[in-house]
C-alpha cells in the first residue's frame, strides 16, 4: 500500500503524517506569542508559504510580536516551510480589533481577513464603524499590504466569525444584535441572531439574511 504524506501546521508545530501508520512525527516547532496570550484563528497557504492569523496579544511587543497599533490588533504572520518568519503585520485602529478568520483567495493571490472591530478611523483602519462593534473585512496582497477594507454593521454589536470564498462572491458569517441601521438591511428576530452577508469581490452587499428565533 502506497504511503501518502502531507504537512500540517497547528499551533506552530510542523507535522508529517503517515496515513498508513496513523501517527504524527514533529518535524519542526516554534514558540510564538505574547505575555497577554494569543489564539491561532486559522492557517492557510500562499505561494508555498504558511499564513497564520492570530487573535489577542494586546499591545504587547516582544521578540515575537513586533507590531502594535491599538488595544488589540488583527495580527498576521507569514512563514516558510521551516517556520522562519517572512513578515508580520498588525491591522487595526486605537481600540480592540480581533481577528477571527483568515483565508487565501488563490486565484487572485490575496489574503482575506475577517475581524471584529471596535475602532473608528485610526491606525491603518480607514473605514468608519456603524455601532459598538462591526464586521471588518480586509483584503491584502501576498506581502500583507492592504488592498481594500470594508465595514458591515448596525448601531449595536456585530461579531464577525467566519468568511467563506464562493466562486464569485464572499459569504460573511457572524452574530448581530443590531436593528436595521448602518448597512444592515435585515431585522433581528430575537436579541441576538446569526447574520450572514453575501458580497461580491469588491465588497458590495448582494444580500444579507438573519437566522434565529425570539430569544438569544
Amino acid at each position: 500500500m502506497k504511503t501518502i504524506q502531507y504537512t500540517v501546521v497547528l499551533y506552530l508545530l510542523l507535522f508529517v503524517s503517515s496515513v498508513q501508520a496513523q501517527f504524527f512525527n514533529i518535524l519542526n516547532q516554534r514558540l510564538y506569542g505574547t505575555t497577554d496570550g494569543v489564539d491561532i484563528r486559522n492557517i492557510d497557504t500562499i505561494n508555498a508559504n504558511i499564513v497564520i492569523g492570530f487573535s489577542g496579544g494586546g499591545g504587547d511587543v516582544n521578540n515575537y510580536k513586533t507590531c502594535a497599533i491599538g488595544n488589540s490588533d488583527a495580527w498576521v504572520s507569514l512563514f516558510n516551510n521551516n517556520l522562519d518568519e517572512i513578515w508580520q503585520n498588525c491591522y487595526g485602529g486605537l481600540q480592540n480589533d480581533l481577528l477571527f478568520d483568515i483565508i487565501v483567495n488563490h486565484s487572485a493571490n490575496e489574503i482575506l481577513i475577517a475581524a471584529t472591530s471596535q475602532s473608528g478611523i485610526s491606525g491603518n483602519k480607514t473605514t468608519s464603524n456603524f455601532g459598538n462593534s462591526d464586521f471588518w473585512l480586509l483584503k491584502t496582497d501576498a506581502n500583507g499590504a492592504i488592498l481594500d477594507q470594508y465595514t458591515y454593521g448596525g448601531s449595536g454589536d456585530d461579531t464577525f466569525f467566519k468568511i467563506l470564498l464562493l466562486d464569485d462572491d464572499y459569504l460573511l458569517c457572524g452574530i448581530s444584535d443590531s436593528p436595521v441601521s448602518g448597512n444592515k438591511l435585515s431585522p433581528n428576530r430575537g436579541n441576538s441572531d446569526y447574520w450572514v452577508i453575501k458580497t461580491d469581490f469588491n465588497g458590495n452587499i448582494i444580500w444579507d439574511n438573519i437566522y434565529g428565533g425570539e430569544c438569544r
